[in-house]
């Protein structure tokens, strides 16, 4: 047993490393920010920068009610570690430190990993499940004084 975020896990490498291996390369995305706060969509890339290290940048056309259409980025480290994968942001700040967990469906293994992000008076309750086919989606729920919203992002292999 380790200790994640306080809380007692089983802890299993090979999980994890199958998981960070399956994220390396191109992928599409499509995401929804409820309720009705807007869209964005484009493309990701996990590209290797080391020994256990992925790069991880998206490139993504916004789209906001009010008809407001622009271009975003944003970047990750994600880091491998014993039985984990560390999600960094851009500043090198923790944003997940997740432990994957396998669930077996009839298309087969799904992997999925859950860990709550506190920034100042907000929280980021993020869930992410990488299914058979390369589908990866992460649903983040977000809450604070004031915010109130649902990100969720899916992913295909391009």
């Amino acid at each position: 047993m380790d200790v994640v975020a306080g809380f007692s896990v089983e802890v299993s490498v090979d999980i994890a490393e199958q998981v960070f291996g399956r994220l390396s390369g191109r992928w599409t995305l499509s995401r929804v920010i409820h309720p009705d706060k807007g869209t964005a969509s484009g493309s990701a890339t996990f590209t290797p920068a080391g020994p256990g290290r992925l790069h991880y940048r998206e490139d993504v056309e916004v789209r906001l009610p009010g008809g407001y259409v622009g271009e975003a980025y944003r970047e990750y480290e994600y880091v491998l570690e014993q039985g984990l994968i560390r999600v960094l942001l851009a500043d090198g700040t923790t944003m997940h430190l997740l432990a994957f967990e396998s669930e077996q469906e009839e298309q087969g293994d799904v992997w999925t990993a859950a860990d709550i992000h506190d920034c100042r008076a907000d929280q980021y309750r993020g869930t992410y499940r990488l299914a058979p086919g390369d589908r990866l989606t992460v649903d983040m729920k977000v809450d604070g004084p004031a915010k109130d919203y649902r990100i969720v992002t899916d992913y295909g292999r391009a």
